[in-house]
């Protein structure tokens, strides 16, 4: 994971939870997106502050998955938030 850190874009992301989903707001870009499940869960996470090895070890623990798997499904999520500028990341 090239990520060192991230963290959502407080200037410019909102995000609220409705029931068993997230719609965040980028509005710099004027798009919205809708996150549930396992995404739902890892975004309200990175609110809290939570890093890669936090949110590796939740999907592990609650899905049961090998730790490589895990890495890669936490991995891909954070470069698609990223791509959409709903995170900002230090490598």
């Amino acid at each position: 994971m090239g990520l060192k850190s991230f963290s959502p874009r407080k200037k410019e992301v909102f995000s609220s939870y409705l029931d068993d989903k997230s719609v965040i707001l980028n509005a710099s870009q004027n798009s919205y997106f809708s996150v549930e499940g396992v995404g739902e869960e890892l975004w309200r996470l990175i609110c809290e502050g939570a890093d890669y090895p936090a949110l590796v070890e939740w999907v592990r623990e609650n899905y049961e998955v090998p730790q490589e798997i895990a890495e890669q499904d936490v991995s891909e999520f954070l470069t698609q938030l990223k791509s959409e500028g709903l995170i900002e990341c230090e490598e």
